[in-house]
């Protein structure tokens, strides 16, 4: 008890915020089978279409303390591979690096300014970018890869678009 006395266990809590950290991680893996079950299609580049992994790292980015984010980041593609067999292993590597990345400029934006929807295209283009720099193996054709990236996440990106236009407003910060 005098150990507990010593340690806020309440304040730890709250600044761990290990309940966000659950609710961030369970919405992200579950959000790809919420795609494919509704999907009237069922494609391969579904999720690389539709980026269902990213909406709930880019709300908890903008809405909770930054290590929330980095934990979903690094975990969630793993946790949703050994589960359910996706993203692939070759995609994993990126799919984190663009999670956390885009996690931290997202938190970092949001302590400032209110995150609108307009901020998430160039965002997304430089992540992605570095991203398949670091990750394709090769810089020969990177601009057909980033193309060819980008003309199949339109869709994704949009979406991403309209939930950090939402989680923007729910932080309530200025402008």
């Amino acid at each position: 008890m005098v150990f507990a006395k010593a340690i806020d266990l309440k304040r730890l809590a709250a600044l761990s915020q290990w309940d966000r950290i659950i609710l961030t991680m369970i919405i992200t893996c579950l959000m790809p089978l919420a795609l494919h079950a509704i999907a009237f299609i069922d494609s391969p580049e579904l999720g690389m279409r539709w980026l269902p992994m990213y909406y709930a790292p880019l709300m908890a980015s903008i809405l909770f303390r930054p290590h929330v984010v980095v934990i979903v980041g690094l975990c969630a593609p793993l946790f949703n591979h050994v589960l359910f067999g996706m993203p692939p292993e070759r995609v994993m590597p990126g799919m984190m690096f663009e999670l956390v990345v885009s996690g931290v400029i997202f938190t970092l934006l949001s302590q400032r300014i209110r995150v609108r929807a307009w901020h998430v295209i160039p965002a997304f283009i430089l992540v992605r970018g570095v991203s398949l720099l670091i990750f394709s193996g090769t810089p020969q054709g990177f601009v057909d890869q980033l193309m060819r990236s980008l003309m199949t996440a339109w869709p994704g990106v949009l979406v991403l678009a309209v939930v950090a236009e939402v989680a923007g407003r729910c932080a309530g910060r200025s402008q």
